[in-house]
């Protein structure tokens, strides 16, 4: 079986009221087996509890509702960033603790490539960990290439490119007032564990579009700037040497 966590931007997520049909960032579960990804099971992840506790209960209550063990899992791939630092943290220990325990593998799959398929539009710009005026972006040629990654702004991101950005709700204000300038369309990313899933490698190393299948202790997250926590920390130290 191959376990896939999605909650790399779980406070990016509108909150929904009611019942909603709309995929939610959370587990899935799917099989192992040569060819398509068949999904046994999925569980959303609300952040309403401490997540590391919602976590492990919902992998535990997936698990028990699919009628499977943990000892069965041969890979858990993870959506490992750009995101929130404490979610991603958090979603890499849970995965390498149940890897070591297991003797599964780990997979870290980009969640840029995870949104990006979830759209299934191309070209297309996924637009994550928002800062001020700065924003990691991937942009997909319209063969779901990434032709080009990093910090962007309004003024440095190749509009040119892509006809779609996919933004969530503290995308940029300049980011959201230079699309509707270009004619971009702007749309929020989903954040599907199925994608996940999907993307899930089943080879050693690098494979395409920059997933990897990797030893537990190698699982890590993709920051795209220094953590807002080090950056205090060495200003403090600048200020009080």
């Amino acid at each position: 079986m191959i376990l896939a966590i999605e909650v790399s931007n779980l406070s990016a997520v509108e909150p929904v009221q009611g019942a909603s049909d709309d995929p939610r960032p959370g587990l899935a579960l799917g099989s192992a087996d040569d060819g398509p990804r068949r999904v046994v099971g999925t569980r959303a992840i609300t952040g309403a509890q401490p997540l590391e506790v919602e976590l492990l209960r919902g992998i535990e209550e997936l698990y028990r509702s699919c009628g499977v063990v943990p000892a069965q899992t041969s890979l858990i791939a993870v959506s490992c960033g750009p995101g929130g630092y404490t979610s991603l943290r958090i979603a890499c220990s849970v995965a390498m603790a149940i890897a070591e325990s297991t003797g599964a593998r780990c997979c870290a799959v980009p969640t840029a490539l995870a949104v990006a398929r979830r759209a299934k539009r191309f070209p297309c710009c996924v637009v994550l960990s928002s800062k001020d005026d700065t924003a990691y972006a991937a942009i997909f040629d319209a063969s779901g290439r990434v032709i080009d990654q990093g910090l962007r702004n309004a003024a440095t991101l190749a509009w040119d490119r892509f006809d779609l950005l996919l933004g969530d709700r503290f995308l940029p204000g300049d980011l959201r007032a230079k699309a509707e300038q270009r004619g971009v369309e702007v749309a929020l990313p989903v954040f599907d564990p199925v994608s996940v899933l999907e993307l899930a490698g089943d080879l050693p190393g690098e494979v395409a579009g920059g997933v990897k299948v990797c030893a537990p202790e190698a699982l890590a997250p993709i920051y795209p700037r220094e953590p807002e926590a080090v950056t205090k920390w060495a200003l403090r130290r600048t200020d009080n040497p």
